[in-house]
């Protein structure tokens, strides 16, 4: 279950960081809260423009009265994004219709993937409660959960991975009957989770797995029918399509399960110093080195570039903790703090860290654009975790996203660069690397502060800001 002590998100504190890490966006014209641009960081009561408690227009589908006040946040905003899709529609109806069907209560059922809280909070409203919900996450967990608070409703347990589930005894007496799944765009990702599913389901289970048809694919449905059971596609609608897998009673490989779940690690060289790295198929990138990441790496080595004294270093972003390693390793006196969105990201941070011999020096934590090393205010340290550590200048490292599942939003990663310039502090600095097309530069210039170019070539660029 989330923890706010290691999974940092909803909460006041998290709103008065956001909302400066916010300030850059809105000074940008970006920030028009409810109806307006992308990124905004601030929450309001009240129904979303443009969202109704019904779809728009003659003869469209009832949608739960709840969506029409669903809320993003503290993920990125904008007038064209909403907090939920023909996708979530279709499942929901699937799932109320089986559940009216065979009677079940909500403790059999597990929503995986629900990303603002539509079908989690869909399933409350019409009566069912008790339902178990993982999402990977730390920003969409938020919004569900602050979605939740803005709308009175509760009777539901939330899990950031099915590990977690197993472990607090959150799975009933023979298994989840029924998963609603908003599935991921990987194939690799969609086995990992077929994988970690079936020790939870009972045989007989029904797994409703759906997507946008431009993100799903035949392949899916191989480790579908190897791991779950028989797939078959239903009608779509609204560029939507769900498979429905019956879940049958087989024998489980053992060894093959284990390669998937827990792939071995890869050691690899980068910018002088050996690292190895851990991850599954829920991290971009797994268990290899990102180049982007390398070339940053070799930038830094080539221009001598140190920490202050004394000067902590964040790799912001972590994923499967390669920045995190390779700077405990080469500045062995360094303290290094490592933080991600995702909570596998930082488990497999920790794992890199551990095999790396590092894990000393650095420590990770899941939190949404490393909120929880945002100073409260100016009398507070920036970490109520360890309130004998004083503020002093940061060295950020960061590679940021310009992608969020299917969006491709600048914002995303301005979002990130935000946060690195709070994080930072004033007289620190951020060593980001990006893809070159983006051109980051001029946005870091004006929103940051004195930037040199450190490195480029036909795809990435490196670059060092001082705050």
């Amino acid at each position: 279950m989330l923890h706010h002590d290691r999974c940092h998100g909803f909460g006041g504190r998290h709103r008065r960081c956001a909302g400066r890490v916010a300030d850059g966006l809105r000074r940008r014209g970006r920030n028009r809260r409810r109806t307006g641009g992308v990124g905004a960081m601030t929450r309001n009561r009240g129904t979303a423009t443009g969202v109704q408690g019904s779809a728009a227009g003659s003869g469209a589908q009832q949608v739960p009265a709840s969506w029409g006040s669903l809320r993003r946040w503290p993920d990125i905003e904008s007038p064209e994004l909403r907090a939920w899709d023909a996708t979530d529609q279709l499942l929901l109806e699937h799932a109320l219709a089986q559940v009216e069907a065979e009677g079940l209560t909500g403790d059999r059922i597990l929503v995986l993937g629900d990303r603002y809280g539509a079908l989690t909070l869909g399933l409350i409203e019409a009566g069912v409660r008790g339902v178990v919900t993982v999402q990977d996450s730390v920003a969409l967990l938020t919004a569900l959960k602050a979605n939740a608070t803005d709308l009175n409703i509760d009777g539901f347990s939330a899990f950031t991975s099915l590990d977690e589930v197993a472990e607090a005894a959150a799975t009933p007496d023979g298994g989840f009957r029924l998963v609603l799944w908003q599935l991921p765009r990987s194939v690799a990702e969609v086995e990992y989770w077929a994988v970690a599913l079936r020790e939870l389901l009972a045989d007989g289970a029904t797994v409703w797995a759906g997507g946008r048809d431009k993100h799903m694919t035949p392949a899916m449905n191989k480790p579908l029918e190897h791991w779950l059971g028989p797939v078959q596609p239903q009608r779509g609608r609204k560029k939507s399509r769900v498979l429905k897998v019956s879940v049958e009673a087989r024998q489980m490989d053992a060894d093959a399960a284990r390669k998937v779940l827990s792939p071995q690690p890869r050691s690899v060289l980068v910018a002088g110093s050996k690292v190895t790295l851990h991850g599954d198929a829920r991290l971009f990138g797994q268990n290899r080195l990102d180049p982007g990441t390398a070339f940053m790496l070799e930038a830094i080595s080539d221009h001598d570039i140190d920490p202050e004294p004394g000067q902590e270093v964040v790799d912001l972003g972590c994923g499967n903790g390669t920045i995190a390693v390779w700077a405990a390793r080469r500045w062995p006196d360094a303290h290094v703090e490592a933080t991600d969105d995702s909570a596998a990201a930082v488990a497999a941070t920790l794992r890199s860290a551990d095999s790396s011999g590092v894990a000393g020096q650095v420590r990770a934590v899941a939190s949404d654009a490393g909120e929880h090393l945002l100073p409260a205010d100016d009398e507070r340290p920036p970490d109520a975790g360890r309130p004998d550590k004083p503020y002093s200048p940061r060295l950020v490292l960061v590679n940021p996203p310009f992608h969020q599942g299917a969006v491709v939003e600048r914002a995303i990663g301005e979002k990130l660069l935000f946060a690195a310039r709070e994080i930072a502090g004033r007289g620190g600095r951020i060593i980001a690397v990006w893809n070159s097309h983006l051109r980051y530069r001029a946005f870091l210039r004006e929103n940051i502060g004195q930037t040199r170019q450190l490195g480029r070539d036909a795809t990435f660029t490196v670059t060092e800001t001082r705050v």
